[in-house]
């Protein structure tokens, strides 16, 4: 079991404890999200490449990465696919 800790501060958020990714990442509210991590979110729902991300939001790739992990991490999600997956179960 892979265990990682967050490393935002978001106070009294579920998010800011020890993570454990095998968790069910369907339950956990988008509002959590911040307005980045939201549009980052739905350009990957949609399947688009860190690096057209990076573009269209005028960011470096890098940055997307950086709340790539965040949103992984809030979302209990282990990769891509599986907020896909979850965005499809909607």
């Amino acid at each position: 079991m892979r265990k990682q800790y967050c490393t935002q501060n978001h106070g009294d958020c579920e998010s800011c404890s020890l993570v454990n990714y095998n968790r069910d990442c369907r339950n956990v509210p988008l509002g959590r999200l911040t307005p980045t991590e939201q549009k980052i979110y739905n350009l990957v729902i949609q399947g688009e490449k860190n690096k057209f991300i990076a573009d269209q939001l005028e960011i470096k790739e890098r940055t997307v990465e950086t709340h790539m992990r965040s949103i992984l991490i809030k979302t209990k999600c282990k990769n891509r696919i599986q907020l896909i997956i979850k965005e499809l179960q909607k």
